[in-house]
């Protein structure tokens, strides 16, 4: 079996929750995982104790987290050599509409030129509504585009819109990739 490692970055949690459910994916299947924020990898982080590699990043405001943008390009090439997989946690990919679709395509290969990776492995999920974490005029912004594309607007509870089997599916195909 493979050493495999999952990284994230994650704002309200659902990329790490995510994350952690590939992780126990993969140990079901019997491979070692490590799976860790890439804002808190350990002293002495050896990239190259991976068999596989798979990161994970959500996309707010069209955009990825820095650390994940810094990660990629510090250690692109050794991601390349390692068949790295990526993958997107976006609220729009509830959206199936041929532009919102664009867009997401867009957003991930301008993050992808940005860095110079072209990973081995693509996949985009649905994410969650996390009223219960966002501050006063993060919630009202959301509730506003949620309304607007007739998601729930319930902002005393959290909303998740993840596919899971979809999340299972690209872990398989992953961890059957080597």
């Amino acid at each position: 079996m493979a050493k495999v490692l999952i990284l994230y970055a994650s704002e309200t949690g659902q990329t790490a929750k995510i994350a952690e459910r590939m992780t126990q994916q993969a140990r079901d299947k019997g491979h070692t995982v490590d799976c860790l924020a890439v804002d808190h990898l350990p002293r002495g982080f050896d990239i190259d104790a991976y068999d596989g590699i798979l990161v994970g990043a959500p996309i707010r405001m069209m955009k990825f987290p820095k650390p994940v943008v810094r990660f990629v390009k510090r250690f692109r090439d050794k991601l390349t050599a390692h068949n790295a997989g990526f993958f997107a946690v976006c609220m729009a990919a509830v959206d199936p509409t041929p532009e919102t679709q664009q867009n997401i395509t867009n957003w991930i290969n301008t993050f992808l030129q940005l860095t110079g990776w072209q990973p081995a492995k693509q996949g985009v999920f649905a994410g969650a509504l996390m009223y219960t974490q966002y501050d006063f005029i993060t919630r009202m912004i959301m509730k506003k585009i949620s309304a607007d594309e007739g998601r729930s607007t319930d902002t005393s509870r959290d909303h998740e819109y993840t596919d899971w089997d979809q999340v299972a599916k690209f872990t398989e195909e992953y961890l059957d990739s080597f």
